[in-house]
C-alpha cells in the first residue's frame, strides 16, 4: 500500500496512491481540513513535537478533534501510541479499525528500542501499527525487524536512519503492509521517498518475488547512475528485479 504524505498544499500527482496522509501538524491550522480529502482515503496526523512533529498544542484538544472525526468522517486516525490510552475508551469497534498506532523513537540504543518493543501491547483491531526508528546499520535494522515479527500485527516498519531508502523501498520484502511517499520538494519527513523515487523503483510493481541487487558503499553511491540505467532497463524490458544502494560505513 503506497500512502502518499503531504501538508495538503500540492496533490498533484501522476499516479493515484492507496491512501493519503494529511498531517496537519504541517499546516497553518492544524485543525482545517482541507475539502480535497474528504472525497479520498485519507489518514489524518496531527503528529506531537516529542514524537518528531510541529504540534505543541494541548494533548485533551487535540483527543477531542480525533474523537469527533471518527464519529462524523470516515477518515483515518494516526494516534502516538502514548496517546492510545486517551482516545481507545472512547471509540467503538468499527472505529478502532480506522487508528494507526504510531511508536517514534531516535535514540540509537538498539537495547532501549528492544526493550520499547517488548513492552508495547497488542492491539488487534487496529488498521496497522507504525514504526520509525533511526537506525544506520543494517544488522540492528533486521534484529529489531525480527522482534517486530513476534509480535504478530500488522506493521510499518520505517527507518529514518542510513537504512531508511532500504526500508521504505522494500516494504513488501519486510513484511510490511505500506509505505510513505511524498512529493519532491514536499517531504514531511526526514529520508521519504518522493513521487519520483515511486516511479524511477517501479513500487506499484514490487512484490515480495521481485528479484533484488544493486550496489553497496558510502554515501557517493546515492548519485550512481546505475539506478536511473537498471531500474529503466527492467521496467522497459519487462523484468521483475529493482536495483538499489545499500549505504554502509
Amino acid at each position: 500500500m503506497l500512502i502518499f504524505s503531504t501538508a495538503g498544499y500540492d496533490t498533484d500527482l501522476s499516479f493515484l496512491p492507496d491512501m493519503y496522509e494529511l498531517r496537519l501538524d504541517l499546516r497553518d491550522n492544524c485543525f482545517e481540513i482541507p475539502s480535497f480529502f474528504h472525497t479520498k482515503k485519507t489518514i489524518v496526523t496531527l503528529r506531537d513535537e516529542l514524537e518528531g512533529g510541529n504540534y505543541t498544542g494541548c494533548v485533551a484538544d487535540k483527543i477531542d478533534f480525533f474523537i469527533d472525526l471518527m464519529k462524523k468522517t470516515d477518515f483515518y486516525i494516526d494516534i502516538e501510541y502514548a496517546n492510545l490510552s486517551l482516545i481507545y475508551p472512547y471509540i467503538n469497534t468499527a472505529q478502532r479499525k480506522r487508528l494507526i498506532i504510531s511508536i517514534h523513537n531516535y535514540s540509537s540504543d538498539i537495547d532501549q528500542i528492544l526493550k520499547k518493543i517488548a513492552n508495547i501491547d497488542v492491539i488487534s483491531d487496529c488498521f496497522f501499527y507504525k514504526f520509525v526508528f533511526e537506525i544506520d546499520s543494517f544488522f540492528d535494522f533486521f534484529m529489531i525487524h525480527k522482534e517486530l515479527l513476534k509480535k504478530k500485527i500488522q506493521f510499518t516498519f520505517i527507518s529514518t536512519g542510513s537504512t531508511s531508502f532500504f526500508s521504505r523501498v522494500l516494504y513488501k520484502n519486510l513484511s510490511c503492509i505500506s509505505t510513505y511517499f511524498a512529493m519532491k520538494g514536499g517531504e514531511t519527513a526526514q529520508n521519504q521517498l518522493t513521487d519520483d523515487d515511486v516511479l524511477l523503483y517501479n513500487l506499484q510493481h514490487l512484490t515480495k518475488h521481485t528479484a533484488v541487487g544493486g550496489i553497496i558503499g558510502g554515501s557517493q553511491i546515492l548519485k550512481s547512475l546505475g539506478m536511473l540505467f537498471y531500474n529503466n532497463y527492467f521496467q522497459y524490458n519487462k523484468i521483475n528485479a529493482v536495483y538499489l544502494p545499500f549505504k554502509i560505513d
